[in-house]
């Protein structure tokens, strides 16, 4: 771990830190790195960029606490060393200068300000890395991805581990893109020209929508067929093209989408499926070039609702004030937007008005709208009811419902052993939009009123919290979830989602799994809870509420 930068002093207190990665393209920024305050709990972080006399140029968010075990195995005497990560992919208004100063800037969780000043040897690397620097920086990638498979191998958690491993093994562009993709470059891999050609837009992201992905192409790739995946390679801020067939894959640096109009001229593209977009550069070029692509190919476009990022860049639709914002009024959007830090939001330096004008076409013009969930049709509608001409054009359109298939588990009857206590389980990686605060609050409302419930996270929770109603049993597969529901005594689950789900793969798995659980009225998850037998939909975000509606539903499923 590189020591020069991780020990600074003020006045008030000592910080550790080290700003790992800035990944730059044009204004555009990777950032990575990790930042810890002894005793003290950092609640808000973003890279600032500032001009020579100091001025502030704009800031991109960055998400903090993320988890680095290879932080706490160098401060194992600091407890909040293994939550000291962070993250962000944004843009300021112009690209950072040798005479610009960047800064690390925060809130504490006493609401003490900090500013760490990122000396200029340093920015300097970053924007002209020489070849012995990217090697430091590649090697200390590394050793945080060991550091992280140690946790996992520590923890008991090989089957994460091993996804992980796959992910990463197979991130970055193993080539730049030709200029022309031929017949014989997709039949050198395995494509069968006869079984066709299909386009599918993704993030690489993980969760439900990447599940979702692999699942719709399984049965092309079967077939014969050839599946072109594009999507951005977040660490280097590069378009990438996948070319997948059943025995092989391939991976393309693209310098510009739009680079593929040309590249597949001589490929007939069948069908192309918008599964999402989220954190793409320059997103909202994307829907022309789908456009384009489905007019010179004839192409059936499908559109999947599997977020709000046609609506709008903060996806989950969380308001600059942390809450769900119910698509209000476009004067509100807008002075919500330059604001916002959740989502993807600092990549986009324009209005919401701009943004719906350019998705907007390729709803109208799309063969197909999919989405999961009621919820998210009336969502969607409601967005773009009076776009553009005023004409409620979409509410003439047919968006197909269609819930994703059921999960089946191999033991999925879970036994309850014990229910003279209430333990509230969480499932999930929660963070802000999964409800982080909200569980918080939850657990100093039961310690406020000293009462018996206890909390297990299954997954993990974004942040430091080190009470002790609460415990984490980290990242886990879904073949794993019963047993570990059993083993940590849960008997009721509290679905905490703060934002409209366009789905959710947790609801359906408790509910299969025949488990009391209650969820906030928002989203397909409500939709699925209120027709449960052992469901009940929360009408309250307010943690003295929720601990109320829960102990009723316990004592109504557990009658004693």
């Amino acid at each position: 771990m590189d020591t020069t930068m991780k020990q600074q002093k003020t006045r008030s207190m000592s910080y550790h830190w080290h700003l790992e990665t800035l990944q730059l393209r044009g204004n555009n920024a990777f950032i990575n790195g990790w930042c810890f305050i002894p005793g003290k709990e950092i609640l808000k972080l973003e890279l600032q960029l500032r001009d020579a006399s100091n001025s502030l140029v704009g800031a991109i968010p960055l998400q903090a606490s993320t988890i680095r075990p290879d932080v706490q195995q160098e401060f194992r005497l600091e407890k909040n060393a293994l939550h000291s990560g962070f993250v962000g992919i944004g843009s300021w208004p112009r690209r950072p200068g040798l005479r610009d100063q960047l800064v690390i800037a925060g809130l504490m969780g006493d609401k003490e300000q900090l500013e760490i000043k990122i000396p200029h040897s340093s920015l300097e690397k970053f924007l002209t890395p020489n070849r012995w620097h990217k090697r430091k920086l590649a090697f200390l990638l590394w050793i945080r991805y060991i550091g992280k498979a140690i946790h996992l191998l520590t923890n008991g958690q090989l089957g994460v581990l091993n996804d992980k491993l796959k992910r990463q093994l197979n991130a970055a562009p193993q080539k730049k893109m030709p200029e022309i993709i031929s017949w014989n470059m997709i039949k050198s891999i395995g494509g069968n020209p006869e079984a066709g050609v299909h386009l599918v837009v993704d993030h690489r992201l993980g969760g439900g929508a990447n599940q979702y992905r692999e699942r719709l192409i399984t049965p092309w790739l079967e077939a014969g067929a050839t599946v072109f995946i594009l999507c951005n390679y977040i660490a280097k801020l590069q378009i990438m093209l996948i070319v997948r067939t059943n025995q092989h894959e391939l991976r393309l640096s693209l310098e510009n989408e739009s680079d593929l109009l040309i590249a597949l001229q001589q490929i007939s593209v069948s069908t192309i499926t918008y599964n999402t977009a989220v954190s793409f550069l320059q997103a909202e070029l994307l829907p022309e070039l789908l456009l384009n692509l489905r007019r010179t190919h004839r192409s059936h476009l499908t559109v999947l609702i599997h977020d709000f990022f046609i609506v709008c860049p903060s996806h989950f639709l969380i308001h600059a004030d942390g809450y769900f914002c119910n698509i209000p009024e476009l004067n509100t959007c807008k002075d919500c937007l330059h604001r916002n830090p959740h989502g993807f939001t600092s990549l986009f330096q324009a209005d919401v008005t701009k943004w719906r004008n350019a998705w907007g076409p390729l709803l109208k013009e799309a063969d197909e709208i999919i989405a999961f969930s009621e919820s998210s049709i009336f969502l969607l509608r409601q967005a773009y009811e009076t776009w553009q001409d005023g004409s409620n054009w979409l509410q003439g359109r047919k968006i197909t419902l269609k819930p994703h298939a059921a999960v089946n588990f191999k033991n999925k009857n879970i036994v309850i052993n014990q229910i003279e206590n209430m333990v509230i389980g969480i499932v999930g990686q929660i963070d802000f939009h999964k409800g982080a605060q909200i569980v918080r609050n939850l657990t100093q409302e039961i310690l406020r009123q000293k009462t018996s419930e206890r909390i297990v996270i299954i997954g993990d929770l974004e942040g430091q919290i080190d009470e002790p109603i609460i415990s984490q049993t980290g990242r886990y597969n879904n073949s794993e979830l019963p047993s570990i529901i059993e083993k940590c005594g849960v008997n009721i689950i509290l679905f905490p989602s703060i934002w409209p789900e366009t789905f959710s793969y947790v609801t359906q798995e408790i509910i299969q799994c025949g488990l009391p659980i209650a969820c906030f009225d928002l989203g397909a998850p409500a939709e699925r809870i209120k027709k449960y037998e052992k469901g009940v939909v929360l009408d309250s975000q307010a943690a003295c509420s929720i601990l109320k509606g829960l102990r009723n539903h316990f004592q109504t499923i557990y009658p004693k």
